[in-house]
């Protein structure tokens, strides 16, 4: 999604924004001449920090055509998209497609309307169209023969959606007459809205969605060029970005985030809004999941792509089948519902075989049933039913047998879990594991050759021409201070080919790994009455995970610094990270000597200590990790050199210590850390320091397993108080059966 849109701003949206201007500037004399998109001035983290947007800047260059005179540029504001993700005003909002009515071969009570610019009127039975020239043409189908050549040129797409609903057995080659008499014998007031179906479907994008909304308000935007160039001289952009921003808050494609781990982002990547006036249907099971869907005011208008469909950058619908030798193939909806398609239940996957006699469908019904050598061609084999399923219920072993609703929830839980420090892979597993090998965080090699270079952010891969291609890392931010840690796939030596995994989020190996594989005891005891669950003491560690947290500090002209945590200790909250001694001035000393005995405040000589930079009081426990030094335009003084020095003379050395700890995997310790930005401020230095907290298990919390059987943590027992199996195995859950069990089905 990032690189399609993206790309759009960047390539696509300057040529519209140039039309859109141009129509109403040439009208007073003005003309667009030229036009730039510049990146964001300002970093990811700064412009969380400061609450702003992270932009791109439209720059459009016009010029007076009578006195050549340029005025300042345009500057059209439009959001970058980061991981799938927009920054808007500091805050973390994700886009969703949205699924809407296609106009394209629709039939109404009174016209047909064949593609946007073609429509048949049944009552007048007058055909209108536009000419090359964008002229509108109306002609008498009672009056002609044969439509002219430019009225019959129509998409091969648009024809084949034609053909199917006049129930023809070829796709037309063209637009005829004849076509046109059959569509009023047999839809003259017949509305087609009603069907709803997913061929008369298409999914709108945000970049789709962006232009058609400001389409939408081209009056107004108009009517202010109308207004400024007259008085001002000049075009301010103010009216354009406020449609732009209310697009991006208000618009009903752009949501809060719920991003959480890996797998959340895997679903946000394929999450789909179905229009208010869409009906849920049958032929929606073809794209989207039927069990997946939110537990809030948007249950069944948001839903997930399931696992065989594929939109392409222009709204396009496809579906991923197989040929009959069990080879991927991606065909337009418009050709799957079209072919004949040998129905899923009639095949083993596994084994890749089909049955001598299979069910074949056409069009949304079951044609009949047929030998395998006699299947009519175009013939294609079905998706799995597992494949009709997004990535998040796909996880769900045994799916089958547990209950739909237990799906639904095991997979919003999945969803809302955090990750794990160190993760088990399942003991039981879906058998599903494509989700890991197409997650959108995934880096890819776009070249093959052999890996020369690694390092924990950057791997170099040597083509067979000896030119290195260089593929970096990066740090995902998700929700609540948590990170998506993606990690190298691949060792120096290792000969790589194009599409082969070179950096992969950390907990992915086969499959998505969130938790941990845990023995439970289903029996009574007080504390886990209902959906109370006990955990033994031993578990604490083993379900740790890890926040992030950077803090920034400016050091100010009249500050020294005294001193910096040792980095190789692990820090609890409120210790002291940076030292601060700050001058006072001379009307805070005499006011100091006002208060309290003169003598003592001399000995100051004119400094106190101040609170400086401290770890936050909820923080808990966790490890100083990391630290950026970025020197301003301040002379500094010899304290603060000093203790700077002294930092960075142990910072190789404390990095290891915190290694050898061995609760922090070297992956977080790792982690990429952005510069800070410079403010507009005088200073000596601005000190970024980065803080890993470790979150444990505690009493309070919520835990639940892939069938959706969740609970809260209602007690923490001691490992030597817990039960133990015959064979003196330690359990490491108890839980209540009543609550789980029986409302989670056979699949628990």
């Amino acid at each position: 999604m990032n690189n399609s849109y993206n790309y759009f701003i960047e390539e696509r949206l300057p040529e519209i924004l140039t039309s859109y201007y141009n129509n109403p500037l040439k009208k007073r004399g003005f003309e667009v001449v030229n036009i730039e998109v510049v990146h964001p001035k300002v970093e990811l983290s700064r412009a969380i920090e400061l609450e702003q947007t992270y932009n791109y800047d439209i720059l459009l260059s016009y010029v007076n055509l009578e006195t050549g005179e340029q005025p300042e540029p345009i500057v059209i504001e439009v959001p970058k998209m980061v991981n799938d993700s927009f920054i808007i005003f500091g805050k973390y909002k994700t886009p969703t497609l949205m699924l809407d009515n296609d106009r394209n071969a629709r039939f109404y009570e009174s016209q047909f309307v064949v593609d946007q610019d073609k429509t048949y009127n049944y009552e007048t039975n007058l055909f209108k169209y536009l000419n090359s020239s964008g002229e509108e043409v109306i002609i008498d189908l009672n009056s002609i023969e044969e439509l002219p050549e430019e009225a019959r040129v129509v998409d091969g797409s648009i024809l084949k959606k034609m053909g199917i609903k006049l129930g023809l057995d070829k796709t037309p080659k063209e637009l005829t007459k004849e076509m046109l008499l059959i569509a009023k014998d047999n839809f003259a007031g017949y509305n087609d809205k009603v069907e709803d179906h997913i061929l008369d479907k298409k999914v709108l994008t945000v970049q789709a969605g962006l232009v058609n909304f400001l389409k939408s308000h081209k009056k107004e935007v108009y009517t202010r060029i109308a207004s400024d160039l007259p008085r001002r001289g000049k075009i301010y952009a103010s009216e354009m970005n406020k449609y732009i921003r209310k697009f991006f808050s208000h618009g009903g494609m752009i949501d809060n985030p719920s991003k959480v781990n890996s797998l959340t982002f895997s679903a946000l990547s394929r999450r789909i809004k179905l229009s208010e006036y869409t009906e849920y249907n049958r032929s929606l099971v073809d794209i989207i999941d039927p069990i997946r869907t939110p537990e809030n005011a948007n249950a069944n208008i948001v839903n997930e792509l399931n696992v065989c469909s594929v939109i392409d950058e222009d709204g396009g619908i496809s579906i991923r089948v197989f040929d009959m030798n069990f080879k991927p193939v991606v065909l337009p909806y418009i050709d799957y519902f079209d072919s004949y398609i040998i129905d899923n239940q009639n095949v083993d996957y596994i084994n890749k075989k089909v049955e001598p006699k299979v069910k074949v469908r056409r069009r949304g019904e079951v044609i009949g049933e047929y030998k395998l050598s006699e299947v009519p061609k175009p013939c294609y084999i079905d998706a799995s039913a597992d494949d009709k399923l997004s990535y998040s219920t796909r996880r769900i072993p045994m799916i089958n047998y547990t209950d739909s609703i237990r799906v639904s929830m095991g997979g919003n839980m999945s969803n809302q879990a955090v990750e794990l420090i160190n993760p088990d892979v399942p003991a039981v597993s879906s058998g599903h594991d494509d989700g890991a090998k197409t997650h959108p965080l995934n880096i890819y090699a776009l070249s093959s050759g052999v890996v020369d270079y690694k390092d924990r952010n950057v791997i170099k891969v040597k083509g067979p021409n000896g030119k290195s291609v260089e593929y970096k890392s990066h740090l995902v931010n998700s929700m609540y201070d948590l990170n998506v840690v993606v990690d190298p796939k691949v060792e120096v030596g290792d000969h790589v080919n194009i599409g082969d995994t070179i950096f992969a989020p950390r907990n992915i190996t086969s499959e998505f790994r969130l938790g941990k594989n845990c023995r439970i005891a289903f029996m009574l005891h007080g504390n886990n009455y209902e959906d109370g669950v006990i955990i033994g003491s031993h578990l604490i560690p083993k379900f740790a995970h890890i926040a992030v947290k950077d803090y920034v500090y400016i050091l100010k002209p009249e500050s020294e610094l005294t001193s910096i945590m040792d980095m190789a200790k692990a820090v609890e909250e409120d210790e002291q990270i940076l030292g601060v001694n700050e001058r006072m001035s001379t009307e805070d000393l005499d006011f100091l000597a006002g208060a309290v005995d003169y003598g003592r405040v001399s000995k100051l000589k004119g400094f106190f200590m101040t609170e400086g930079l401290r770890v936050p009081k909820d923080f808990g426990r966790g490890y100083f990790t990391d630290i950026i030094v970025q020197k301003g335009n301040v002379e500094s003084d010899p304290t603060t050199e000093q203790v700077i020095n002294e930092v960075f003379k142990r910072y190789k050395a404390s990095r290891k210590e915190v290694a050898a700890i061995g609760e922090i995997p070297e992956s977080y310790l790792n982690l990429p850390m952005e510069q800070p930005e410079q403010p507009q401020i005088d200073y000596k230095y601005m000190i970024k320091v980065r803080l890993l907290q470790v979150n444990e298990l505690k009493v309070g919390n919520k835990i639940t397993n892939r069938y959706g059987s969740k609970g809260l943590c209602s007690q923490i027992i001691p490992e030597d108080e817990m039960p133990r199996t015959k064979d003196g195995q330690l359990i490491d859950v108890i839980m209540n059966a009543d609550s789980t069990v029986k409302s989670t089905c056979c699949g628990g």
